[in-house]
């Protein structure tokens, strides 16, 4: 069964595999790297064990996000995102740091965030903390988010990305309420570009399936689709608008949209 929604996904995995026995290979690599972090175990292992904590992470994203509702209740969403935040805090915290920063890349990951609120503040706390060019790497790198909505042809597979987003720069949020973590300027600069990409991005596949569909139309001898696709750019300008907008929704009314999306 092959990934759902990140084109750029480098593997696949079985459809037996649970998301609870993906977070058991997690813990494994998490082993992996405290192991190696306390012998004298060469600079490069302990790398090599991080890209493979990495890769476990992203599978068990993966998972989660292409899961139906009814088959991954309240419940098992919130065992396992306990068991991923205690993850992270194992071994004086941080143990997935490097892991969840690269989860970032992934739009593919993006719903499995909106059901794992834990991890995602786990995700947003880390991103305070990095330095610049890591944050440039994240959301702008040649392998980044930036580059992985492009890449998307999906439309399922962008809609939670601008909600997540939202949430990693702290929008809806009183300062107090962020625990002494907050995005820089910047930081917050490079979130709304990829807020805008993702809504061009979406406009785009819109597009492009009201051009298909008018296409097939007038091949069958149908008459043409009017598109009801606006032709306008929703730049930052718009941003504040669209944060009231997204704030009277409601966080439990995005979770549920998300983890409802896959029972269709």
């Amino acid at each position: 069964q092959a990934l759902l929604w990140s084109p750029s996904a480098p593997f696949q995995m079985a459809a037996a595999e649970s998301s609870e026995d993906l977070l058991a290979v997690l813990t494994d690599r998490v082993r992996n790297i405290q192991l190696g972090s306390a012998s004298d175990k060469p600079a490069k292992t302990d790398a090599a064990a991080a890209q493979e904590a990495s890769a476990a992470l992203d599978a068990a994203l993966l998972r989660i996000s292409s899961t139906p509702k009814e088959e991954l209740p309240e419940t098992v969403r919130c065992r396992l995102d306990a068991i991923i935040v205690d993850l992270d805090n194992s071994g004086g915290g941080g143990a997935l740091k490097r892991p969840l920063l690269n989860s970032l890349k992934r739009c593919g990951h993006y719903r499995a965030f909106l059901g794992l609120p834990r991890t995602l503040e786990c995700a947003r706390r880390h991103l305070t903390k990095a330095p610049p060019k890591r944050v440039s790497d994240i959301f702008e790198g040649k392998e980044g988010l930036a580059a992985d909505v492009t890449a998307c042809t999906r439309q399922d597979g962008l809609q939670w990305v601008e909600p997540v987003l939202r949430q990693l720069a702290g929008e809806g949020r009183f300062k107090r309420e962020l625990g002494g973590f907050e995005l820089s300027s910047s930081a917050k600069g490079k979130v709304r570009a990829v807020i805008n990409l993702t809504k061009k991005r979406i406009k785009e596949l819109e597009g492009n399936a009201v051009n298909k569909k008018e296409g097939d139309r007038r091949r069958s001898g149908g008459g043409s689709v009017v598109s009801n696709v606006a032709e306008m750019e929703r730049d930052v300008r718009l941003i504040d608008q669209e944060r009231r907008r997204a704030q009277s929704v409601g966080v439990e009314n995005l979770i549920d949209k998300a983890m409802m999306a896959r029972k269709k």
